[in-house]
């Protein structure tokens, strides 16, 4: 049976914008348009197309300042568990790079904007976002993805009037981080998190 082109999709979840981690981008100063004049052109590794599934990218550069607070999302891969939702909506460009040189790393893409956002839609059961206080406990690294590895802190939380998490190792319920932070005692950052169940809680 062919696939239909009968309208189907409905949409649902929450949306947000994400950057899209689409690898080196190339300069031409000299490419030619569709109407034969030549002008800058741009190329990416990866492109991100709507449509497409995307995963959290789990890099130890996905901090909620590098990031300007916006979850950094890269293409699905074999065996991925992080796959966070799809692009639905045109990405664009934040800003565009002089050069080749000057965007050829993750580092240099995220320091001076040089990426392209877009609006996912978010799969993973997940009700509800905000950005919220983390006091690490030095238990283990915040991985971007990672289901297990928050928990709510309840004596900071009730001296802060506002949740507060920390890190535990692999017991942690309720909670998606959407950044990254390092394994560390006593730092206190802030990240992105997505709430996508009853949570647990530490004393």
């Amino acid at each position: 049976m062919a696939e239909s082109t009968i309208s189907g999709d409905v949409g649902g979840g929450i949306q947000l914008t994400c950057i899209l981690e689409e690898g080196a981008i190339t300069v031409n100063d000299s490419a030619m348009n569709s109407s034969g004049t030549m002008e800058r052109g741009y190329s990416l590794a990866t492109p991100l197309p709507k449509g497409l599934p995307v995963t959290l990218y789990d890099s130890t550069e996905a901090t909620y300042d590098a990031t300007m607070g916006m979850p950094l999302v890269r293409t699905t891969a074999n065996a991925d568990t992080k796959g966070i939702g799809r692009i639905v909506s045109e990405p664009r460009w934040v800003k565009l790079p002089a050069s080749t040189g000057v965007a050829d790393t993750l580092t240099k893409r995220l320091a001076a904007q040089y990426y392209r956002v877009a609006t996912i839609e978010l799969a993973g059961g997940i009700t509800s976002i905000f950005d919220v206080k983390l006091v690490t406990a030095d238990a283990i690294a915040i991985v971007p993805g990672v289901k297990t590895s928050l928990t709510v802190d309840a004596s900071l939380t009730a001296a802060a009037g506002k949740i507060v998490l920390t890190d535990v190792s692999g017991t942690g319920v309720g909670f998606i981080p959407f950044h990254y932070c390092a394994k560390a005692a006593g730092s206190t950052v802030t990240i992105l998190v997505g709430v996508y169940d009853l949570f647990t809680v530490v004393t």
